[in-house]
């Protein structure tokens, strides 16, 4: 199709409409990629398109998160099967299996303000965080949710957060040391709670998937990768996560427990090894890779363990128990940073891209990380947890076999983690909304599953 030049009342209606489609993604970050498209296509809206049947010429443009390509399709999906010139479509719950459907909605979180904090103290039946056990000190995706969103309305105090580069920040991002000081302690001081258990002030709810994190993360990344991941798993807003910075009381104020006091309590050990716990996601946002910090190479080395240990067993969590989710702007980065990597080194030795990626069994990927990764130079904010770890560490068969480890990790294997996925996969996520009915190929289960889990970067899945 030749492109148009758009009238400007066009323009501007197609950006508000493409804006208002990819915020429901957290994908705005793709606005200009996809007014870009439509403009070379010469589409004035979002229902031409779908009437031409692109959605997935869309959806590969952006050049998304698989996970985030399935969902965004689904949403075309449903909006094409609810337009009124094709009310003879298929019913949405006729091509989408139910565990897609129930991730094509979530019901918007009710607002949370600074002042309800004295309401829910008001309210606590239970120990607090001095005697409630660390497992059950989760909240759910949607109280996650609240609580950033509070954040964000306090719109001063964010854009003044934003604009620091204290501790070598970049200016735009707010991250979790910023939002632990101006409003998790805020927020809990003086009530002896951390966020989750305020939060849950008479039933303390049971951690189902813990998150490893960076506390230099962006914290609207963070929230990106944990709606992608609760929506990939099937319970979206009402899965229970455990995340470190909401779950301990910060506020060392004598109301609740030191954070020395907490760490004596093992609250990784008592989670990663808990029975409700189905499984550990490293969160991986731009702004730091989980391997510089000490703490997330140490919960990823024994969350391994863990999983390893569940497939001896025999255990269903076996194989499925470790799930990496990066936020859509760090695959971005990450993936153009181990293509361009890859690139360069085929170059260096003199070889094609095939040839180099032949002789890697690994993968790019696991070359990448072996080559980079030094965990014994990973920063930790405590020196006493420092000193717990390197001699954990150590223990284990010291920092050789870990820097192994992390890279073997990011290697293609048959295991639950999401790495960055082949682009072949990206296909097959998104096709089911292309069609006017379900794919004419028929993939088995094994096959499915197998595809689902693999992960691993092809050298080829970016241009030159």
């Amino acid at each position: 199709m030749t492109a148009a030049v758009l009238p400007a009342a066009h323009e501007h209606a197609l950006r508000a409409e493409l804006e208002d489609l990819l915020s429901t993604r957290n994908l705005t970050v793709k606005l200009e990629e996809a007014v870009g498209w439509f403009d070379r296509q010469g589409y004035e809206s979002i229902d031409e398109m779908l009437e031409a049947k692109e959605e997935q010429q869309f959806i590969s443009a952006l050049q998304i998160k698989p996970g985030k390509a399935k969902l965004l399709a689904m949403d075309l999906l449903k909006r094409r099967t609810n337009s009124a010139d094709r009310a003879s479509a298929p019913s949405i719950h006729d091509l989408v299996p139910h565990h897609v459907r129930d991730t094509l909605s979530t019901s918007a979180a009710e607002p949370l303000e600074m002042a309800d904090a004295a309401r829910f103290a008001e309210r606590v039946t239970h120990g607090r965080n001095r005697t409630v056990p660390p497992d059950k000190w989760g909240l759910t995706v949607r109280q996650f949710k609240q609580f950033v969103g509070m954040c964000q309305r306090d719109t001063a105090k964010w854009a003044e957060l934003a604009a620091s580069t204290d501790r070598n920040k970049p200016a735009g991002v707010v991250n979790a040391y910023q939002i632990c000081e101006h409003f998790v302690k805020p927020f809990t001081r003086g009530t002896g709670c951390g966020v989750a258990l305020l939060l849950n002030p008479t039933a303390p709810l049971e951690a189902e998937m813990m998150m490893s994190h960076t506390w230099a993360e962006d914290m609207l990344e963070v929230l990106d990768a944990i709606e992608d991941r609760a929506a990939d798993d099937g319970r979206s807003d009402e899965l229970v996560i455990w995340f470190c910075c909401l779950a301990n009381y910060q506020c060392e104020d004598g109301a609740g427990p030191t954070i020395s006091e907490q760490l004596a309590l093992d609250p990784f050990g008592t989670v990663i090894k808990s029975p409700a716990l189905r499984c550990m996601c490293l969160l991986v946002t731009s702004t730091q890779d989980p391997y510089d910090r000490l703490w997330c190479v140490y919960e990823l080395d024994v969350a391994l363990d863990v999983m390893e240990a569940y497939e001896r067993e025999g255990d269903a969590r076996g194989g499925l128990f470790v799930h990496v989710e990066f936020s859509q702007r760090a695959w971005d980065v990450y993936r153009g940073r181990i293509v361009e990597w890859s690139q360069d080194e085929a170059e260096r030795v003199g070889m094609s891209g095939d040839e180099w990626e032949r002789r890697h069994e690994l993968g790019p990927e696991y070359a990448y990380y072996r080559s980079t990764v030094r965990c014994e130079a990973a920063g930790c904010g405590r020196q006493e947890d420092a000193a717990m770890i390197w001699r954990k560490v150590e223990e284990a068969g010291g920092w050789e076999r870990l820097n192994d480890r992390m890279a073997r990790f990011r290697s293609p294997r048959p295991t639950g983690s999401r790495q960055i996925m082949e682009e072949e996969d990206l296909a097959e996520a998104i096709a089911l909304s292309v069609n006017d009915g379900p794919s004419s190929r028929q993939v088995t289960e094994e096959e499915s599953s197998r595809k689902r889990s693999r992960c691993g970067l092809k050298f080829s899945d970016l241009p030159p």
